[in-house]
């Protein structure tokens, strides 16, 4: 099935989802969605604007409830390649709560590789698909929000929302 995607306004910006018929392969943001298709298409020439795909329509919405905390989960399929390394480390990520955060050394050391913080940091940059694999809650040991490719402002933005519906969903209870 050809590559498509669909571009919407977030919170954060213009975000574009884009993948096949049944998986998100890449999330990106930018300030101008026409800048933000061009450059896709750089890289992506035979890719196409949705107009069928119902599965990234609904990964888009999906996403859009998260980034504006109607939800606390993104559940979609995804389909990234990467290395072994750059795998183990998404898979660890994908295990982080809701609302908590994990060190790039802490990673490191759950995935068995407790000198590879560095590499952990790397894999985080790598991710293709940002939100879906949360690399925004991976932090400093220090516990400085720091590294992250959509930028600092997008980090605070993300882990203040999660830390927030968190809150809120433990006072409920």
């Amino acid at each position: 099935m050809a590559l498509v995607y669909q571009i919407f306004t977030s919170p954060l910006g213009e975000i574009l989802v884009a993948g096949s018929g049944f998986a998100v392969t890449r999330v990106m943001k930018g300030d101008d969605k026409h800048q933000l298709s061009a450059d896709f298409r750089l890289q992506h020439e035979d890719a196409s604007p949705v107009d069928k795909s119902g599965y990234i329509r609904e990964a888009c919405s999906a996403i859009a409830a998260y980034l504006n905390g109607k939800t606390t989960r993104i559940d979609v399929a995804v389909q990234v390649g990467g290395t072994e390394f750059q795998r183990k480390v998404w898979h660890e990520l994908r295990q982080i709560p809701y609302g908590k955060t994990m060190s790039y050394s802490a990673i490191a050391e759950a995935i068995d590789a407790p000198d590879a913080f560095r590499a952990v940091a790397n894999a985080c940059g790598d991710n293709p698909v940002p939100l879906i694999i949360p690399c925004h809650r991976v932090v400093h040991k220090s516990g400085n929000a720091v590294g992250f490719g959509w930028g600092a402002d997008a980090k605070h933005y993300l882990l203040e929302l999660e830390q927030r519906q968190h809150a809120g969903a433990k006072s409920i209870a």
